[in-house]
């Protein structure tokens, strides 16, 4: 059986796929709480961060800058150094991505090898 669209609804499969290939991976911040440097270190401006607060909140910020006390988001957001317990990092998950790209383009081949 022929079946010309496979290969594009293959593309559109994966493509909307790896959009929901994204999460949350811990950033090592070092001693809790956390100095400069070690935020310096591992968090960059642009990124979309989680944040555990040690009053059991959660924020998300978008790191506008690295202040000496605080992180500050593009709105404004502080988020003060004494203040974090836990970061996350908002990103792809290259390794599932990949996994589910590959699965998909096996069914598909199973299902329509001669397309």
């Amino acid at each position: 059986m022929h079946v010309p669209y496979v290969r594009t609804v293959a593309v559109v499969l994966v493509a909307s796929m790896v959009s929901g290939c994204t999460g949350y991976k811990a950033v090592n911040i070092g001693a809790v709480p956390p100095t400069r440097p070690a935020v310096a270190q591992n968090v960059k401006i642009g990124q979309s961060l989680r944040v555990d607060l040690r009053d059991g909140s959660r924020q998300q910020i978008k790191v506008a800058a690295i202040n000496h006390d605080a992180l500050v988001g593009e709105n404004g957001q502080r988020i003060a150094y004494g203040d974090i317990v836990a970061v996350e990092r908002h990103g792809v998950r290259v390794g599932r991505t990949v996994l589910v790209g590959l699965g998909v383009y096996a069914l598909l081949y199973a299902f329509f090898p001669d397309s």
